[in-house]
């Protein structure tokens, strides 16, 4: 163990500690896009023009029941659903820059 390099493993637990900056910041981003895309329904078309591989349909099925969530006041289970399907979005982008 002591010829191990320690930085990749002291990185990966501060990431499920939550203190990775890189982490927080790609927290941030989807928050961000996840607020765009309730708020303007057009943002689909300019995430989609970025990473053509993702499902427009659904993301714009995700963020019409997350407005329509929010303007009853029903639990926000597609809102959480967005945040996770925008996290795997970003996250793939972010492995696949890595592996390049």
């Amino acid at each position: 163990m002591r010829s191990v390099d320690p930085g990749p493993i002291r990185e990966k637990l501060k990431i499920w500690d939550g203190v990775s900056a890189q982490h927080t910041a790609e927290q941030h981003k989807v928050e961000r896009w996840r607020d765009r895309l309730i708020e303007d329904d057009s943002s689909v078309d300019e995430l989609v023009r970025a990473h053509p591989a993702i499902d427009a349909r659904h993301l714009r099925a995700l963020a019409r029941k997350a407005r329509d969530e929010r303007a009853s006041g029903a639990p926000p289970r597609a809102y959480r659903e967005l945040f996770r399907a925008l996290r795997e979005i970003v996250s793939g982008i972010r492995a696949r820059d890595d592996a390049a």
